[in-house]
């Protein structure tokens, strides 16, 4: 039985999911005022959709596709590989209402802090989901421009390590053929020989976003890094630019409240700053471990984007994406 405090704070949670659900007019429809961001889990993606909130006037839609917390996508998306050629009727009809702008739920609208009678023009849609079958979103809604954030496999890794994240998800990927034969033969070697929670979550990193930048179209995603956006805030002028967006003036990318930490940031993290080391997350980790985790993404197409102490060449890492990461 709750007590009048909890019956309080009960009922005013009800109210602000129930004000989500419903904030905001999105009369804007059909796939072509859709935008699509995909990044890792623990990659920047909620921070880098509430600074697009912050600087248009689109609808934020977080993780649609969720297969657990969303569930009519429980119901029909995939939970691991799907070609680009593939047929899958009812998935491509609620991809259709997602990216349509005719689909809500509880989990989609936690970014959505409009009143009813705000009008939304156009979605930014935010996903971890969807690499392993973007290829095929991408061949059925060609209209949606799409963008990945790619954070340092270090750093991604201990942020999900920090929450007790699993690695199930390579296991699953090691058992299925045809993303073994398609695009990394050389995968259950590596698992196999895998020792360490680091190296399997490098591993998982690597093969998520080796399928993704294989199967989206060579040039058609804005590819960048995290750490660059948050040191630089041109990068996210170039990715609303991308997007279709009129580029907001410098002082408004540069404002303090893009310093606010996420949603989905740890509790009690601080605000955001280009000072956010990602060394910090190999501090204790085992020389030997990062030496392998370093080669297992050699061996998958990523030798030389990423270093040891935390630093990315994203020129690099989208010249071995135009190569099909060979």
């Amino acid at each position: 039985m709750r007590g009048p405090r909890s019956t309080l704070a009960h009922v005013r949670d009800t109210a602000r999911d129930a004000a989500r659900l419903h904030g905001g007019r999105d009369p804007d429809r059909g796939a072509q005022h859709a935008r699509l961001l995909i990044g890792s889990g623990r990659s920047g993606t909620t921070w880098l959709l509430q600074e697009m909130t912050r600087l248009t006037a689109a609808r934020p839609v977080f993780e649609p596709f969720h297969p657990i917390d969303v569930p009519r996508s429980s119901e029909v998306v995939p939970r691991g590989y799907l070609p680009r050629d593939a047929e899958a009727p009812a998935l491509e009809r609620h991809v259709a209402d997602v990216l349509g702008g005719g689909f809500r739920a509880h989990w989609t609208e936690q970014c959505n802090p409009a009143p009813y009678l705000h009008r939304y023009r156009g979605r930014v849609v935010k996903e971890v989901h969807t690499h392993l079958w973007a290829g095929w979103l991408q061949a059925r809604f060609p209209e949606v421009p799409i963008a990945v954030v790619v954070r340092h496999p270090f750093a991604q890794v201990g942020s999900r390590s920090a929450l007790a994240w699993s690695d199930r998800k390579l296991d699953l990927i090691v058992a299925d053929a045809d993303l073994v034969d398609a695009h990394a033969p050389e995968l259950p070697a590596l698992v196999a020989d895998a020792r360490t929670p680091l190296e399997r979550g490098v591993l998982l990193w690597a093969i998520d976003n080796r399928v993704l930048l294989r199967t989206l179209t060579p040039g058609s995603p804005f590819l960048f890094g995290y750490e660059d956006a948050v040191a630089d805030p041109a990068v996210v002028g170039d990715l609303l630019e991308h997007f279709g967006f009129p580029r907001p003036a410098s002082r408004e990318l540069a404002h303090e409240a893009r310093g606010v930490a996420s949603l989905m940031s740890q509790p009690g993290a601080p605000r955001r700053a280009a000072a956010d080391a990602n060394a910090k997350w190999l501090d204790g980790a085992d020389p030997a471990a990062v030496g392998r985790a370093l080669a297992s993404l050699e061996a998958l197409g990523f030798g030389d984007v990423f270093d040891a102490r935390g630093g990315t060449d994203i020129g690099r890492l989208r010249e071995r994406a135009a190569g099909g990461l060979a």
